[in-house]
C-alpha cells in the first residue's frame, strides 16, 4: 500500500475522492453515525476503534491530538 492508496477527503465525503478500504472501514462508519468532522471532534476520543487504529498511523494520532487542543481551546 503506498500513500497514495490512501488518499481520500475524509470520513464524511459522499462525493469526494475515497479509497477501496471506505465501505467497511469502522472509523469511518462511526465517524458518518456521529456527525462528527473528525474523530478529534468526537466526545469518545479514545475510543477502541481510533486507537487501534492510531497503533498503525501515528503520524494521524499526532495531527487529531493538535485539531483536539484546537477544538478545545
Amino acid at each position: 500500500m503506498t500513500a497514495a492508496d490512501c488518499l481520500c477527503d475524509g470520513c464524511l465525503s459522499d462525493s469526494g475522492r475515497l479509497i477501496g478500504y471506505c465501505a467497511e472501514c469502522k472509523v469511518r462508519a462511526c465517524a458518518m453515525e456521529r456527525g462528527v468532522v473528525t474523530c478529534a471532534h468526537c466526545d469518545d476520543y479514545g475510543c477502541e476503534k481510533i486507537t487501534g487504529f492510531l497503533e498503525h498511523a501515528p503520524e494521524a494520532k499526532t495531527t487529531l491530538e493538535r485539531i483536539r487542543q484546537a477544538v478545545m481551546h
